[in-house]
């Protein structure tokens, strides 16, 4: 009990230490814009360049990734809607020490854990052919998202969210090896 106190205490000044930073740096962010505003000396000029320079490095490193097209265009507008400080706002993200320890402890997850998905056989051929109408949803799951497709399966819809509970337990009491599910809720 007394360890999981000290982590958890320890994780919380970290994540507080981690918002005061940001809290300053908005502040002195703030500070300087107004100052820019304010002023049209050779630093502010100097100033705006760089933080517009670090803003289009930040927008091409977002599209070099391997990401949705959706989020990495939402995530440049956001960049370049505000040229002064989007980079150093998405630079400041992206180097956060417990940012990147995340995504490394999820890589090495999914890593460990891909034995799970793989199949005796290669359906995605199969499905090309037989669900050529399907092709782009079979492409994103399984080439972008890790998801492989699978043969013998069905698809049920349900107008409650208490009828499809029910049945998902039923099906669950069934499972001899694994369950994939996936559920769309649409109003």
């Amino acid at each position: 009990m007394g360890q999981t106190h000290r982590m958890t205490r320890g994780r919380f000044q970290i994540l507080l230490w981690q918002r005061i930073g940001t809290i300053l740096i908005l502040l002195a962010q703030l500070g300087v814009l107004i100052y820019t505003i304010q002023s049209n000396s050779k630093r502010s000029i100097l100033l705006q360049v760089i933080l517009t320079a670090v803003s289009v490095f930040a927008a091409l490193h977002v599209m070099a990734r391997k990401d949705k097209g959706a989020y990495k265009l939402s995530l440049i507008f956001l960049i370049l809607l505000f040229p002064i400080f989007g980079g150093v706002f998405y630079w400041l993200y992206n180097l956060q020490l417990t940012a990147k320890g995340l995504q490394k402890r999820l890589n090495e997850i999914e890593k460990n854990g891909k034995y799970a998905f793989l199949l005796l056989e290669d359906s995605y051929e199969v499905a090309s052919r037989e669900a050529s109408d399907h092709m782009a949803e079979i492409r994103y799951l399984q080439k972008f998202n890790g998801f492989p497709v699978y043969k013998h399966t069905q698809t049920s819809y349900y107008a409650s969210g208490e009828e499809a509970f029910e049945e998902m337990l039923r099906e669950m009491e069934k499972a001899k090896q694994y369950i994939f599910g996936l559920l769309f809720i649409a109003s």
